[in-house]
């Protein structure tokens, strides 16, 4: 309720699949048709982590996936053991590749 009263944005971790996530974005929905807010001035972002050495087009599809449930954003974790490999993957192949969403 404080998100579709006060805030611009919701992160949510993708804890319990793609069921527990399209009931949160209800819940949200929710609560904002009863207080008159349009749901989609809220910007819906979700966490993900890229591998080392994890393909880009996994990356891609699972971003693609996290879109048709209703997610504007992605926020990426990238791994600290100082691999450059999914920063350039990032850069080069899969947000050209996400432009169009």
């Amino acid at each position: 309720r404080m998100v579709a009263q006060y805030a611009d944005a919701c992160n949510l971790f993708d804890f319990g699949g793609d069921d527990v996530m399209r009931h949160k974005l209800s819940v949200l929905r929710g609560h904002c048709d009863r207080l008159g807010r349009d749901y989609g001035e809220i910007s819906k972002t979700i966490g993900g982590i890229i591998y080392t050495g994890q393909p880009a087009g996994e990356v891609i599809e699972r971003c693609r996936h996290l879109a048709s449930l209703g997610f504007d954003h992605v926020i990426f974790n990238v791994p600290a053991d100082h691999e450059v490999k999914p920063v350039v993957a990032l850069g080069k192949e899969i947000v050209p590749a996400l432009a169009d969403l």
